[in-house]
C-alpha cells in the first residue's frame, strides 16, 4: 500500500508559512496495485489529484465517506461532473463505487434536487457513473485484492475504515469523539491516521479526540504507526510535545505528524 495525506487538516485550514507545514480539508489516497481507494474528498481533493499528475478521470476507483461534514466530502461535487463531462464528450470512464454512512442514498439524492444542480442529472447523466453502497458496521466489504470494514464512531454518525490487503493493515478514524472499542476494531493495524484535531484537553471543541486518548487508544490497540492527522491550527507550535504525550503513554508505536502531501509506504 502506498498512502498519501492529501488533507491533514480541518474546516479551519493552517495558514501557509514559510517552512511550516500546511494542512487542509480531509482526504487520504490508498494506492494498492493498480487502484486508488480514497478515504474522504474534502474541498481541493481533485485540484490536489492532479498537482500530482493524476488522473481524476479515473482516480479513485473507490471512495469511502466517512460522515457529510463539508471538509470531509465537498470535493464529491467537482468529482462527479468532471467526469460527467467527460462521458458526455464521449469518453468511457469506469464506474465510481462511492462507500459511506447510513444515509448516503438520501444525502445524494438531495444534493441533485437543487434546482441549479439538476442538470447534472437531466442533461449530463451524472448518477449512471456511479454505484453508491450504504456500509454496515461488522459487515466485510469484499473486493479482488482487498477488504474493508467499517466501526461506528461518536461523530454525527460517522464511520472509520479498516483496509487490508497484501498481508497490511491501514485504519481511517475520520473524525471522531473517544471510544475504547475503536483499540479492538484497529488491533494489532500497522498504520492508523487517526484524528487528533486539538492539543490537549482544555482546548477540545466538539467531539473530537486529543492526545492522551490517542495514546490510550495506540497502548491498547498495537497499533505500529500512529499518524496525527485532522489537525485544528490550535496544534501549530505543539505538534512535538503532542507527540511527546501520546510516546509516553504508548512507546511501541511509531508517531507521525501529517501534513498535505506526505507519502508514506505500508
Amino acid at each position: 500500500m502506498k498512502i498519501t495525506f492529501l488533507g491533514t487538516g480541518t474546516n479551519t485550514p493552517t495558514p501557509q508559512r514559510k517552512g511550516l507545514p500546511f494542512r487542509s480539508y480531509s482526504a487520504i489516497s490508498c494506492e494498492i496495485g493498480k487502484e486508488t481507494i480514497l478515504f474522504d474528498i474534502g474541498p481541493g481533493t481533485v485540484t490536489k489529484l492532479q498537482q500530482l499528475g493524476i488522473s481524476t478521470a479515473t482516480t479513485p476507483t473507490t471512495l469511502f465517506i466517512s460522515h457529510f461534514h463539508i471538509d470531509h466530502c465537498l470535493d464529491y461535487l467537482a468529482l462527479i461532473k468532471e467526469r460527467a463531462l467527460r462521458m458526455v464528450r464521449g469518453e468511457r470512464l469506469l464506474k465510481l463505487i462511492v462507500y459511506g454512512p447510513k444515509g448516503l442514498l438520501k444525502w445524494h439524492e438531495q444534493l441533485w434536487t437543487i434546482e441549479s444542480w439538476s442538470y447534472m442529472v437531466k442533461e449530463l447523466h451524472a448518477l449512471e457513473s456511479i454505484e453508491l453502497i450504504e456500509v454496515e458496521e461488522g459487515k466485510d466489504v469484499l473486493q479482488k485484492n482487498w477488504k474493508a470494514r467499517a466501526f461506528s464512531v461518536p461523530h454525527d454518525d460517522g464511520l472509520a475504515y479498516k483496509i487490508e490487503s497484501e498481508g497490511k493493515t491501514f485504519v481511517y478514524s475520520g473524525d471522531m469523539g473517544f471510544v475504547s472499542s475503536f483499540a479492538d476494531f484497529s488491533q494489532n493495524a500497522d498504520m492508523v491516521a487517526i484524528e487528533c484535531s486539538f492539543p490537549d484537553r482544555r482546548s477540545v471543541d466538539g467531539t473530537h479526540l486529543y492526545p492522551e486518548q490517542i495514546g490510550e487508544l495506540a497502548k491498547h490497540g498495537l497499533w505500529k504507526q500512529t499518524v496525527l492527522t485532522h489537525l485544528y491550527p490550535a496544534c501549530e507550535g505543539k505538534e512535538q510535545k503532542m507527540v511527546q504525550t501520546i510516546q509516553s503513554m504508548a512507546p511501541r508505536t511509531k508517531i507521525v505528524v501529517a501534513y498535505d502531501f506526505l507519502k508514506m509506504d505500508l
